[in-house]
């Protein structure tokens, strides 16, 4: 037997097969690398597309809150300024699910006066330990405290008071369509009372403080006040 003959017409086989193989499974691995980089463009779109949607999601949320934002503000600046007071805050209960605390979720000052913010300092109080002040808030649409020694009987509000350096205070509760208590607004006075006629006063502060609860969002503290 030629074994140099058989072995040339193996080899000379194997090289056929191999010219025919390797070409297949190379169309065949191409094929499956053009499938998976369509399938993968194909997840690639729906992700940008996801990502594209929760962006404008985003945008528009930031564009709605700061427009809220910006009417809030405009509503408390005319408390500050037209019923010469020093410190207007809106104190909020949260979370709104669950109302454990209350805080101050909003606040402008008297700048001109050199008023100082109490923001920070009010966050996280307890509504448990602060029962007797919130149910006072709820009951009454007015709480007008022409002296902060009128409020000793309500040992908190006082306490409160005292240290942000009230001499006057007014509260004004805040409610939803329904009715139920969301905030109060509270007007501080570092010196006396404002000489005022009472009904105009009540009535201005009910206007903006109406406007108000009407646009009012649930509060989030701030990171830095989080526990």
């Amino acid at each position: 037997m030629d074994w140099i003959g058989f072995a040339a017409v193996i080899g000379a086989t194997g090289t056929i097969i191999l010219g025919i193989i390797v070409p297949v499974l190379n169309s065949l691995s191409s094929r499956k690398d053009k499938k998976l980089e369509h399938m993968f463009s194909i997840q690639k779109k729906e992700v940008d597309q996801r990502c594209a949607i929760e962006e404008k999601r985003i945008r528009e949320l930031e564009n709605k809150t700061n427009s809220i934002m910006l009417h809030l503000y405009s509503y408390l600046y005319p408390i500050l300024t037209n019923l010469q007071a020093d410190r207007v805050t809106i104190v909020q209960p949260h979370p709104y699910t669950n109302q454990q605390y209350i805080s101050v979720s909003h606040e402008i000052v008297n700048l001109k006066r050199g008023v100082s913010s109490e923001m920070g300092n009010f966050q996280f109080r307890s509504i448990t330990e602060w029962k007797d002040v919130v149910e006072i808030w709820k009951k009454n649409e007015f709480l007008v405290f022409k002296d902060i020694n009128e409020m000793k009987n309500f040992r908190k509000l006082f306490a409160e008071a005292y240290r942000r350096g009230c001499g006057a205070a007014i509260y004004f509760r805040l409610h939803d369509d329904n009715g139920h208590w969301i905030g109060t607004l509270a007007i501080d006075f570092i010196d006396a009372y404002p000489t005022l006629d009472m009904e105009e006063f009540q009535n201005k502060i009910r206007t903006y403080g109406n406007l108000i609860a009407d646009i009012l969002t649930a509060y989030d503290p701030p990171d830095e006040f989080k526990k």
